[in-house]
């Protein structure tokens, strides 16, 4: 498995975080 491919819990909040932030109401 690559790092990539399991992120860190906190790697992996911040990449939902993101989007979602981003994503229209």
């Amino acid at each position: 498995m690559n790092s990539r491919s399991t992120p860190h819990r906190g790697d992996t909040l911040q990449s939902y975080s993101t989007p979602l932030s981003k994503l229209p109401s």
